[in-house]
């Protein structure tokens, strides 16, 4: 319900923001209108977490703040300034949705991955409610897995939105996602990978990929073959 609530008000708002545009408003009159409507909006956000449309209106109404130009109300607007922040981040694309599910494969009962941690559905450690998998856990079907896949990617794109420090570009994110759902974001984060990328330096980055394909002590062929696809999306190599 309250999923559906805040979509109704995102398109609510997105049509007076169109309307300002059509009618070349003002930035002051744009930014009244919207700066109204903005509190209500990012509590009905809060309530509804993972609200993807929430992200693509934001980004929207960052646009229309680069096209008015940025002012002091703005700057004064604490409710809108989080919208503007949320704008600014990242999500996964379906390509990075179509990567995990190829090589995680499904399955609809809890299995012990090659690291020896309880997984399930798409390589899923953990359920939507942030509990982990248990080896006794019940099955579920695949409309399930990939419900709980899509809940649980949140953390992983948080994490590359705040450990690169430089602009990528959507196949860059969509990999960069893809590489922490399956070594972790704390690996991540401390990767020479992450450090090449930070220091603006791809072509270096792309050669740190092959070197995380070890599980269980060994290297893994599935994993070999996963960190190659990455490297090529990272690469803008992909179809």
């Amino acid at each position: 319900m309250e999923d559906r609530r805040a979509h109704e008000r995102i398109t609510t708002l997105e049509e007076v923001v169109k309307k300002h545009i059509e009618e070349h408003a003002t930035f002051e009159a744009s930014l009244n209108t919207i700066a109204e409507n903005t509190s209500e909006l990012v509590e009905m956000v809060r309530g509804a977490k993972g609200l993807r449309s929430f992200v693509i209106w934001a980004a929207q109404l960052r646009l229309l703040l680069q096209h008015f130009g940025v002012g002091k109300a703005m700057r004064d607007n604490a409710a809108l300034r989080l919208v503007i922040q949320e704008g600014l981040k990242m999500i996964v694309s379906q390509k990075c949705i179509a990567l995990i599910k190829s090589f995680e494969g499904f399955s609809a009962k809890p299995y012990l991955c090659p690291a020896g941690v309880p997984t399930i559905g798409y390589g899923s450690t953990r359920y939507a409610s942030g509990n982990p998998v248990q080896l006794g856990d019940p099955n579920i079907t695949e409309a399930q897995a990939v419900a709980i896949m899509q809940a649980t990617l949140a953390p992983y794109e948080d994490a590359v939105n705040r450990y690169v420090i430089v602009d990528i570009n959507q196949d860059q994110f969509d990999a960069l996602v893809d590489f922490a759902y399956n070594c972790g974001a704390q690996n991540l984060r401390t990767s020479t990978l992450l450090k090449k990328i930070n220091e603006g330096n791809f072509k270096a980055a792309q050669a740190e990929f092959p070197k995380w394909c070890n599980g269980g002590g060994k290297k893994l062929p599935g994993l070999v073959r996963r960190r190659e696809a990455e490297r090529v999306l990272f690469n803008g190599d992909a179809a």
